[in-house]
């Protein structure tokens, strides 16, 4: 699990402090990701336990249910809506006078 979770303003100043330029910043995984969030939510400590397997010794459903998002977060929006993941970019400065 995540040891917290960060908001975009939250993103953002983390990596202004450590010295990097974002040059973007947004959310993305509507609606796909939040529905597969949801699920794993609603399913618990089964689904954990489950991920610590190998595939194929996953039951059955587990595995239908992966493969059926894994097809559909292609379908997630690339870069607008509500989505529940962030993504940035960013960079290193240029060193001065080099």
């Amino acid at each position: 699990g995540h040891l917290r979770h960060l908001t975009s303003d939250s993103l953002r100043a983390l990596l202004v402090q450590e010295g990097f330029v974002v040059k973007d910043l947004h959310r993305k995984g509507f609606p796909f990701f939040n529905l597969y969030r949801l699920a794993v939510w609603f399913a618990g400590r089964r689904v954990i336990e489950q991920a610590a397997q190998p595939v194929a010794a996953m039951p059955w459903s587990a595995r239908a249910m992966l493969r059926l998002f894994w097809f559909l977060f292609r379908f997630n929006t690339r870069r607008v809506g509500p989505g529940w993941q962030l993504r940035a970019l960013a960079e290193v400065p240029p060193m001065k006078g080099v």
